[in-house]
């Protein structure tokens, strides 16, 4: 039996959380995006998300301060991974929760417990949250 489109979004709304791994179209990219997923507003509907790249820009290389907030992971850690890859805390994304519920993205997985501390650390390290998008996306 198939479900209709907006009873397929609400299930993969439901299955969203902090640490799922998604790869999504990037508006002004021309390939799909891994999202990972760092924090939901308490009413599920905003979501703040870091990328996964495939390697450190240059301009972060050169930036000791945008460099301390790059999280390596490895191939063998995550069966998504094609190679060693980076998460980019350094910037954040917010965005409706739909955007990453459409047919054309697809959910790859979770970030280990670990990875995703850190990632939470990074983000609110990077100093690029207002404290209110702290609260929305980190209050217990």
């Amino acid at each position: 039996m198939d479900l209709p489109n907006d009873q397929l979004s609400a299930l993969r709304q439901v299955a969203i959380q902090p640490g799922s791994v998604i790869l999504a179209p990037k508006e002004g990219v021309e390939h799909k995006k891994m999202y990972v997923v760092c924090g939901i507003s308490g009413n599920r509907l905003c979501v703040c998300t870091v990328f996964i790249n495939s390697e450190i820009n240059p301009f972060i290389l050169n930036r000791p301060n945008l460099r301390a907030l790059q999280i390596e992971i490895l191939k063998s850690s995550y069966s998504f991974l094609e190679h060693r890859s980076y998460i980019n805390c350094a910037n954040q994304e917010h965005c409706n929760i739909t955007e990453l519920s459409t047919e054309d993205c697809k959910y790859l997985g979770e970030l280990t417990n670990h990875h995703l501390a850190m990632v939470r650390s990074y983000v609110l390290k990077s100093g690029q949250l207002t404290p209110e998008e702290e609260d929305l996306y980190f209050a217990p």
